[in-house]
């Protein structure tokens, strides 16, 4: 499938969707070439259910999954995912806008984390409710997180832009290019 390509195998989208849906984003596109539910990625993958429906979900709001429902004899609900093709080309030109904006800070968030064993490669910062999702591990290492506040987040944001640039996310998304 043509888009199911161009996700994964383009470095900037696989960049964009590693740092900010999961390591294993590209991985659960490439199970999308037919509908599949959670359940059967979750075991092709070897991954929780719960860690599955939530990059499901994070890409939806996206617009690159969608699913439909469906009804077994017993009444019990299934969940088809697929890639929405008709999204995805709006997808790419977000991603694209996203890795030239500045990130502002959430006005509704005074707790930002940090990973001190991998914010010096990553620059990663977790808002407080992407760290909480997270249990407070780093998504690339699983180490520990460490509190910062709004100020020395500002501080680490301003001297991270010179290789890499940030963009804040609707308050809807838990991360982007480099703020959680």
């Amino acid at each position: 499938m043509k888009y199911i390509d161009t996700l994964v195998g383009d470095e900037n989208i696989s960049d964009y969707l590693n740092k900010n849906v999961s390591r294993h984003a590209s991985e659960v596109i490439n199970l999308l070439t037919i509908p599949r539910t959670d359940e059967d990625i979750a075991a092709s993958l070897d991954l929780k259910i719960n860690a599955v429906r939530r990059i499901l979900n994070i890409m939806q709001g996206y617009g690159i999954t969608n699913y439909t429902v469906s009804k077994n004899n017993e009444g019990w609900l299934s969940f088809a995912w697929y890639i929405n093709t008709n999204k995805v080309p709006q997808f790419f030109d977000y991603v694209k806008s996203a890795s030239t904006d500045k990130t502002v800070l959430k006005d509704d968030c005074n707790d930002y984390f940090v990973c001190n064993s991998c914010y010096d490669e990553n620059k990663f910062i977790f808002t407080f409710d992407a760290a909480y999702e997270s249990n407070f591990r780093c998504n690339v290492c699983n180490k520990q997180l460490s509190r910062i506040d709004r100020e020395k987040a500002n501080t680490l944001i301003s001297g991270a832009g010179d290789s890499k640039q940030q963009k804040q996310l609707p308050s809807n998304e838990t991360a982007n290019a480099n703020l959680f």
